[in-house]
C-alpha cells in the first residue's frame, strides 16, 4: 500500500492543513518560507504527492 493511501498519513496531512489554516498561513506564504513551488504544497495537501519525513522536518 502506498503511504498516501494510508489512513494515518491522510489524517496527518489533514491535521497539518488544519493547523496551517488555523494560523491563517496561506499556501503562498508557506511557499516563500519553504522555497518550494506552490504546486508542491498543493499536491501534498491534496494527497497527490507524498511528504517525506525529512521534508517535514525541514518545515519545522
Amino acid at each position: 500500500m502506498k503511504t498516501i493511501h494510508d489512513d494515518r498519513y491522510q489524517a496527518l496531512i489533514r491535521q497539518l492543513v488544519a493547523e496551517r489554516e488555523q494560523r491563517s498561513i496561506t499556501q503562498a506564504v508557506l511557499v516563500n518560507a519553504l522555497a518550494r513551488p506552490q504546486s508542491y504544497i498543493a499536491k501534498v495537501e491534496n494527497l497527490e504527492r507524498r511528504l517525506e519525513i525529512v521534508e517535514l522536518a525541514d518545515c519545522l
